[in-house]
């Protein structure tokens, strides 16, 4: 009688297929990544149809942390303890505000006011983007680096540690240092940001907005890295 064929046996098989095809997708490949940069106002220089693209992916990214911190900041600001009805009834309010502003016109229109915008496309598809400026919202006049963003469909393939290097490459300006803002709960996005050479620190100066900061904290790259 023929013996049948050995199989593999081990233990944590099982495992290590989940680890491949699961949460991680450790093993699927880097998706080929090309990156086009939009130079002044966005209204300028792309279309409409980018416009468009880069709206509903601020959106997949920003939508649901802007609910959240603005009724944490609106709590905070009216220093009341709401009931659970109350909370809800707050939450609901605010979704339904958020939402409306930015599913209208005026949100792509005042998104084409952003200048300085990358865009990252995989497959023909828009997967990323963000914007660089000179500003001074909480420290001396310097670069600072806003709407980071991977589409979530996209994420744990490399894409955002490519699109932070791009970011960096794209926006240092010798001899300064490098600002962005993050989400204090984000702490898989940090660890981006200080495996790409970025630390926290303390802004310089108060916020004109108080609502700048909340929730967040600030990064820096110092010039050093900035090469």
């Amino acid at each position: 009688m023929q013996s049948p064929p050995l199989r593999f046996r081990h233990p944590f098989y099982p495992l290590l297929l989940w680890g491949c095809y699961g949460l991680l997708s450790s093993c699927e490949p880097n998706p080929q990544a090309s990156f086009h940069s939009y130079r002044g106002p966005l209204y300028k220089s792309a279309s409409s149809q980018i416009m468009q693209q880069v709206a509903q992916l601020h959106n997949q990214c920003f939508l649901a942390d802007e609910i959240h911190y603005q009724y944490l900041f609106l709590q905070q600001q009216q220093g009341q303890n709401w009931t659970q009805e109350a909370r809800t009834r707050m939450q609901g309010k605010l979704r339904h505000k958020i939402s409306q502003e930015r599913s209208s016109p005026n949100f792509v229109k005042k998104l084409g006011q952003t200048a300085n915008v990358t865009t990252l496309q995989v497959e023909q598809q828009l997967v990323g983007i963000y914007s660089c400026s000179f500003e001074d919202p909480v420290t001396e006049p310097a670069m600072y680096l806003y709407n980071v963003c991977i589409h979530p469909k996209w994420r744990r393939r490399g894409l955002g540690k490519q699109l932070i290097q791009h970011a960096v490459q794209s926006c240092r300006r010798p001899h300064s240092p490098l600002y962005l803002t993050v989400y204090k709960r984000d702490l898989h996005v940090q660890k981006l940001y200080r495996t790409a050479g970025f630390q926290q620190v303390k802004p310089s100066k108060a916020a004109t907005n108080a609502y700048y900061l909340f929730g967040k904290i600030l990064m820096q790259l110092p010039p050093s890295f900035a090469k």
